[in-house]
């Protein structure tokens, strides 16, 4: 096994600040850096890599007390993880900006379902209560294709529905 380690510089017997790691020929198996002893940040043999462990064991391999993954634009262009594979489309998970940080979930480009920064759930749409819309409010409140249900006491939504009027009393709205 051939290893190279790079020092601090300080003296040479201090912690290593990185390492290649490899077997008895030229290949390397895998390239590590770490900070105070410790593996930060390796990429084995197979371009896994790992933050917080020097064994991954996944494409990106993110392991802490508190583990988090931060996608921050910089730009207007909202930001957003795509989940594909070959031969299938993609499915984005966005961020939208132009949409007050609402977060869609698109196919092909499409939006599919949008949960909007009021906590409403949209179905078909962008826009919460939309007449080409199924929205489940935050306030438990369904409307779907203009129709709605209301399990709060008070006036109608919209003038097609059915709510409840009173403690003990469900209204049809027409």
């Amino acid at each position: 096994k051939k290893t190279l380690v790079v020092h601090d510089g300080t003296n040479a017997g201090g912690t290593p600040l990185m390492r290649e790691e490899g077997n008895s020929g030229s290949q390397v198996s895998s390239v590590k850096f770490a900070t105070s002893g410790t593996d930060a940040i390796a990429i084995d043999g197979s371009q896994r890599v790992g933050i917080g462990t020097g064994l991954p064991n996944a494409n990106l391999d993110i392991s802490g007390s508190s583990p988090t993954l931060r996608v921050v634009g910089t730009s207007s262009t909202p930001s957003k993880l795509t989940l594909s594979s070959a031969g299938i489309t993609a499915w984005d998970f966005v961020c939208n900006e132009s949409a007050n940080s609402a977060l869609t979930f698109n196919k092909d480009g499409n939006t599919k379902f949008t949960i909007d920064t009021n906590g409403n759930a949209v179905v078909g749409s962008t826009t919460a209560n939309g007449s080409d819309a199924c929205t489940l409010n935050s306030d438990g409140e369904f409307r779907g294709a203009g129709f709605y249900f209301s399990n709060n006491i008070g006036s109608p939504m919209s003038s097609d529905g059915i709510r409840r009027a009173t403690t003990n009393t469900m209204v049809f709205d027409t």
